[in-house]
């Protein structure tokens, strides 16, 4: 645990991708940040076939990225109430993964939470 949490706030110091702003190059360039460990903040769905990160709450599912949680956080966390909530993630964009039924914009693997 101790190695994640301080890869974590590595790379929160070395100014990662961040914020909405960045949400949005993702999703307009998603081959110049494939492989890239990013950050990005928006709507939070936990629902069945929908577990994915939204822009914003009337965003589509092209203005959406697929959410694969870490084994290790998948093991230490809850997620039934951040369903509809803001939260930001970081994990390695794959612009080829798009999720369930190739329906998002790339997918976030081995994404946590940022808490700041």
């Amino acid at each position: 645990m101790g190695k994640r949490f301080m890869v974590m706030l590595l790379l929160l110091a070395q100014g990662c991708i961040s914020g909405d702003e960045n949400f949005r190059d993702v999703l307009s360039a998603p081959h110049k940040f494939h492989l890239q460990q990013v950050i990005i903040t928006g709507i939070f769905h936990n629902r069945l076939e929908d577990h994915a990160i939204y822009l914003t709450n009337g965003s589509s599912k092209a203005e959406a990225v697929w959410v694969e949680f870490s084994e290790f956080f998948l093991n230490s966390s809850k997620f039934d109430n951040l369903d509809g909530k803001t939260v930001r993630l970081t994990g390695i964009f794959m612009e080829y993964n798009k999720g369930h039924l190739d329906q998002y914009a790339g997918s976030l693997e081995e994404a946590s939470i940022v808490i700041h």
